[in-house]
């Protein structure tokens, strides 16, 4: 028997535990002459059951604008909780704001409890905050949880992406222009370049990465295809990694080949001295309209025997003033122009060229020009 003496009249207080929970309370009036009563067993009717929080929330480190999930358990004898609020703060100790939207707990008091979920918010409004729930029912007291710490990590960054629309058997780029590992993310920055065949736009699950033992360049912010038109349609983006692991894609773009731009060949031609003569080519595919710029290597010597540069497009001092049709014509040959050897780069509104007279392809030479009697010297 446990007995329990009134210091407030007729009046017992007892304060709650689970101990009392179901158990049943008499009472015993002893009036100065020592006689006493005992009443009928009394049951207490507990309003509510006691909140209790048998899981508290993890400390999380999640990269921005990634989502975050904070739990909490509870047992609360299947009583629904009238009032459950996240809250959070910038600091540890800081007050705490209500946040939304307010996600009502589980029904039926499993112990896996409510949860909130949300997003990293960006590093520039910080870099940790601190979330905790209050649970509360009836006049019963408010019980909070522990303060969970959200650190946030910064994504990387970009200015643009930018590519390049190929030419027919001309390389391609795609390139990365202002890569950074994000405030505060420190000198790691690692790229990787990934790509998915047709049809576009690419679902997410269809690009691979290229392997750097395949492409040097896929693990750089430049991608280069040396061979586009095997890819042809092809999407592709790049994933930058910072030093915490934290991610950022690029927007996807798609590979697109020009269709190839074609000359006729241009002859030879040989003519005598005094006279005049006339290259001419046609230009079909690509984009029309067409953009010409003939120019000449001087007559090779045997201390000079290759003049004019290998590499496309030529030198401009190389370049014949006003030379910019498909013709070609030059007046009043002299012995001179012996050897002289003409060439022409021709571009589509794709920016595309094609050019005739390289160092492997010279079919436009103007060979020894004859005197006036036909003769050759």
């Amino acid at each position: 028997m446990d007995e329990r003496t009134s210091t407030d009249g007729n009046t017992l207080t007892v304060p709650y535990s689970e101990d009392l929970r179901g158990k049943a309370f008499r009472v015993k009036i002893t009036d100065p002459n020592g006689c006493s009563a005992v009443s009928a067993e009394v049951r207490p009717a507990w309003a509510h059951s006691r909140i209790v929080i048998t899981g508290e929330p993890a400390d999380q480190e999640i990269c921005e604008g990634s989502p975050v999930t904070f739990e909490i358990g509870i047992i609360s004898a299947n009583q629904a909780v009238n009032s459950f609020q996240w809250m959070r703060a910038t600091s540890e100790d800081g007050p705490g704001t209500p946040v939304v939207p307010v996600v009502p707990p589980a029904e039926g008091g499993d112990g896996r409890g409510p949860s909130y979920r949300t997003t990293a918010p960006a590093v520039t409004e910080g870099t940790s905050f601190w979330y905790w729930a209050a649970v509360s029912r009836g006049d019963c007291p408010l019980v909070s949880s522990r303060k969970a710490k959200l650190v946030v990590r910064p994504k990387p960054t970009f200015e643009r992406a930018s590519w390049i629309v190929a030419c027919d058997h001309q390389s391609a780029e795609f390139r990365i222009e202002g890569g950074s590992s994000g405030t505060g993310g420190g000198t790691t920055l690692n790229y990787q370049w990934q790509e998915a065949p047709p049809p576009a736009p690419a679902l997410p699950g269809a690009f691979v990465s290229i392997p750097a033992a395949s492409n040097a360049s896929a693990t750089t912010a430049t991608l280069r295809l040396p061979a586009p038109n095997e890819r042809n349609g092809r999407s592709y983006k790049a994933i930058l990694t910072n030093g915490f692991e934290c991610k950022t894609e690029s927007t996807p773009d798609v590979l697109t080949v020009n269709p190839p731009l074609q000359l006729s060949t241009v002859e030879n031609q040989g003519n005598c001295a005094g006279e005049n003569v006339t290259f001419s080519v046609t230009a079909s595919g690509g984009r029309p309209s067409y953009a010409y710029q003939w120019y000449k290597r001087a007559v090779p010597t045997d201390a000079n025997p290759n003049p004019l540069p290998m590499a496309i497009p030529v030198l401009p001092e190389n370049d014949i003033n006003h030379a910019n049709t498909r013709e070609l014509r030059l007046t009043n040959l002299q012995q001179a122009d012996n050897g002289t050897i003409y060439g022409v780069i021709v571009r589509d509104q794709n920016n595309c060229e094609v050019a005739l007279c390289r160092q492997q392809d010279l079919p436009c030479i103007l060979p020894p020009v004859p005197d006036g009697a036909g003769t050759n010297r």
